[in-house]
């Protein structure tokens, strides 16, 4: 069981992740990536999932969106806008609303939706890690690595489907394990909640939706019977909103706004041109490179195939999704079009980190320096890579090149006014830093130390 300690050091992973991403919100991510706001605004000042009702010039509807019966439909899932209604209607009974100012509203929008999700999801995980037995500053690293070093710090600046779905993947997870390792399967209630968030993905985003298959073939093999049931309730219950919201715009619970709106680039279509040509996109020497963008993460996927025995069904899973993930994204006609880092294989990303406490933990404490260097020379060129396409913008539209330097020769371009939160929150993340090396090393010296209450305790 994790105690106080575990749960203090658990506040500032997650103040860590969340603070880093508001200083790295910027406005041109804001402006650019409009849609998610649009449907937003929809939802709170209309009361309706159609778009094209502000005033406002750039909310007008543009980019991924379609005509239906009822009006201009987003070809995304509803989740993503039903998520971040819940602040957008709290900040604008505070006076604050895109009609005021739209950069103020959309980057306070982003922040308390999309960011503080992505940051409590990895949260989550490393509470995860902490469970299944890693040490405290091998689960530090690997959370910090998925959070910091790669596009995930990127997409957690900007409301977006992805993200968001790939948060509720890890919190389906973190809930059925807490249910199998706390409670042996039996608690309904953590079974329940597990399922509910396995649905809602797909309310959120299509782009997981096989990892959610991947998902359940992990809760049947379980082989707990009261596991399988009350995972099964949940999940009717989290796709109870997509089923109704598909009823009442498309005539039917099973038809998706990717296929309402004919999105054929999106559809499953082999080749093997296209097949070869995005393996070496993701994989390869592609510009959207895995290799290129986040070292450490692919790192961490080799870290998955030597996971602890105990873990057998976890490392199933996470190979499992990769696989039904890959067969997809391999056979599908678009890449993701604007984007910086490989956007699709952001579900992979928190996956691939739980390898990498098994990376650190090889050859034990004999090479530990070696790998100390080894381990962060790879995250700190990832980590520059991350923090070049947070600060500069994911709007980057020739996948075909590696950007992460081309934007730093790009600089003059940027100025403070375009990332609103940066003054207060730097200081505010400077603190917490601080206060987490001073927490750590109090717990290391505790820990050291002949005789502990703790211990006693």
């Amino acid at each position: 069981m994790l105690n106080g300690l575990s749960r203090l050091h658990s506040l500032w992973v997650f103040l860590i992740l969340w603070l880093a991403t508001g200083i790295t919100i910027n406005l041109n991510d804001q402006r650019a990536f409009t849609l998610q706001q649009m449907g937003v605004d929809a939802i709170v000042s209309y009361q309706t999932y159609t778009l094209g009702h502000s005033p406002l010039d750039i909310l007008t509807p543009r980019g991924d969106t379609f005509y239906a019966e009822k009006g201009i439909l987003p070809a995304k899932q509803p989740g993503q806008f039903a998520i971040a209604a819940v602040p957008y209607w709290v900040l604008k009974n505070l006076g604050i609303s895109y009609e005021n100012n739209y950069d103020q509203a959309a980057s306070w929008v982003t922040w308390l939706s999309t960011s503080l999700l992505a940051a409590l999801a990895l949260t989550c995980l490393y509470r995860l890690m902490l469970l299944w037995g890693f040490k405290q500053i091998y689960a530090l690293s690997a959370v910090l690595s998925a959070g910091l070093a790669s596009h995930w710090l990127v997409f957690a600046g900007i409301s977006h489907h992805d993200i968001l779905a790939t948060s509720l993947l890890l919190f389906a997870l973190a809930a059925a394990e807490k249910n199998h390792l706390v409670y042996q399967g039996n608690n309904v209630y953590w079974g329940i909640l597990s399922g509910m968030f396995a649905g809602l993905i797909v309310f959120t985003s299509m782009l997981p939706a096989l990892l959610v298959v991947a998902f359940g073939c992990y809760i049947f093999a379980s082989l707990n019977l009261r596991t399988i049931a009350s995972n099964g309730v949940g999940f009717i219950l989290g796709l109870l909103p997509l089923a109704l919201y598909n009823y009442h715009y498309f005539g039917n619970p099973l038809t998706q706004a990717n296929v309402a709106g004919n999105y054929a680039d999106t559809f499953f279509n082999f080749s093997w041109q296209q097949f070869s040509h995005h393996l070496n996109a993701y994989w390869g020497n592609g510009g959207l490179s895995i290799w290129k963008y986040s070292p450490i993460i692919t790192l961490g996927f080799i870290g998955v195939w030597f996971l602890p025995r105990n873990l057998t069904r976890v490392k199933v899973f996470i190979l499992l999704a990769t696989l039904l993930h890959m067969a997809y994204l391999l056979n599908i006609e678009t890449l993701g079009t604007c984007q910086y880092g490989p956007r699709y294989l952001l579900p992979l990303v928190p996956l691939f980190a739980i390898g990498l406490p098994v990376i650190l933990q090889l050859g034990g404490e004999r090479w530990q320096y070696l790998k100390g260097s080894v381990f962060g020379a790879i995250a700190g060129y990832s980590c520059l890579v991350s923090l070049i396409g947070a600060f500069a913008g994911a709007m980057q539209c020739d996948l075909n090149r590696f950007t992460g330097f081309k934007y730093l020769a790009e600089l003059q371009r940027y100025h403070w006014d375009l990332y609103p939160f940066l003054v207060w929150v730097l200081p505010l993340f400077i603190a917490v830093i601080l206060l987490t090396l001073l927490s750590y090393g109090t717990a290391q010296s505790t820990s050291a130390a002949p005789t502990s209450t703790a211990d006693e305790a």
